[in-house]
C-alpha cells in the first residue's frame, strides 16, 4: 500500500515538474518572439538617434534630413515604386541566407549569387534569338535562378566534400563574381562609346511588365512575394518533418 502511494506521489510530482517545465518553456518562447520583433525596432531607433546626433554635431538639422529622406523614399508613387523595386534583389538574397541558416549554414555570398544570376539572365537576352513575349523573359528568369544556384553550389559542395567553411568561400566568391561582371560590362558586353559600363538596352518585350501605371514598379514584386510564400511553406514543411 505504501509502495503504491509512493508511486502515485512520484507520478504526481513528475506531472507537476513537466507542467512547470512546459510553462517555463512557453514563457521563454514568448520572450523570444517579443525579442525577434523588438530587437529590429530598437536597432532602427538606435541608428536614427546615432545619425541625428552626428548631424546635430555637424550643425545639420536631423528633422529636415530625415524628412527629405522619407520624401525621397516614399513621398510619391514614383519614389515609392523605386524604393520597392530596389529592395527586391536584397530581399531575395536575404531569403537565400535565411533558408541556408535554417540548415545550419552561413551563406554570406548572396551578392555574388545575384551577380551571377543577373549575368546568366543577361546572356539569355543578349544572345538568344528573338522570340515573342514571354518566351525570352521566362527563359531569362529561369537562367537567372540557375546561375545564382550554381554559384551557391560551389561553397556548398566544398563544405560537403572537403569541410571548407562556407563563410569564407561564399564571401570570396562575391569578389570573383564582381570581377567577372566588370569584365563583361567593360569588354564583350560593353556598348561602344558609352560613358559608363553597361550592356545594350533590352527590348521592351524582354522586360518585366509594369504593374503600377505611371511608376517603375514591375512584376518583380510578384516574384518576390511568391518567393517569400514558398520559403514560408518550406519552413513549415520542415518543421513538421
Amino acid at each position: 500500500m505504501d509502495s503504491a502511494s509512493g508511486q502515485t506521489s512520484d507520478s504526481g510530482s513528475s506531472r507537476r515538474v513537466a507542467a512547470l517545465s512546459r510553462g517555463v518553456a512557453g514563457r521563454l518562447l514568448g520572450s523570444l518572439d517579443v525579442l525577434s520583433v523588438s530587437l529590429p525596432v530598437v536597432a532602427l531607433l538606435f541608428a536614427l538617434l546615432t545619425g541625428a546626433g552626428l548631424m546635430a554635431a555637424s550643425h545639420i538639422s536631423p528633422l529636415t534630413t530625415y524628412r527629405d529622406m522619407a520624401s525621397a523614399a516614399v513621398g510619391s508613387s514614383l519614389s515609392l515604386s523605386v524604393t520597392i523595386e530596389r529592395s527586391i534583389p536584397p530581399l531575395l538574397a536575404a531569403l537565400a541566407v535565411a533558408i541556408a541558416l535554417r540548415a545550419g549554414l552561413w551563406n554570406i555570398g548572396g551578392d555574388g549569387q545575384i551577380y551571377c544570376g543577373a549575368m546568366a539572365a543577361t546572356a539569355v537576352v543578349l544572345y538568344m534569338p528573338s522570340a515573342p513575349f514571354p518566351i525570352t523573359l521566362t527563359i531569362a528568369l529561369l537562367a537567372g535562378g540557375v546561375g545564382g544556384a550554381l554559384w551557391a553550389f560551389i561553397p556548398g559542395i566544398l563544405r560537403a566534400k572537403r569541410g571548407v567553411s562556407e563563410v569564407i568561400t561564399s564571401l570570396m566568391l562575391v569578389y570573383i563574381a564582381e570581377q567577372i561582371m566588370a569584365y563583361l560590362l567593360t569588354g564583350p558586353w560593353a556598348v561602344p562609346g558609352a560613358t559608363s559600363p553597361a550592356t545594350a538596352r533590352f527590348p521592351s518585350r524582354d522586360l518585366l511588365p509594369i504593374i503600377w501605371p505611371g511608376t517603375l514598379l514591375n512584376a518583380g514584386v510578384i516574384i518576390a512575394v511568391d518567393s517569400i510564400i514558398a520559403a514560408w511553406i518550406l519552413q513549415i514543411g520542415r518543421a513538421h518533418v
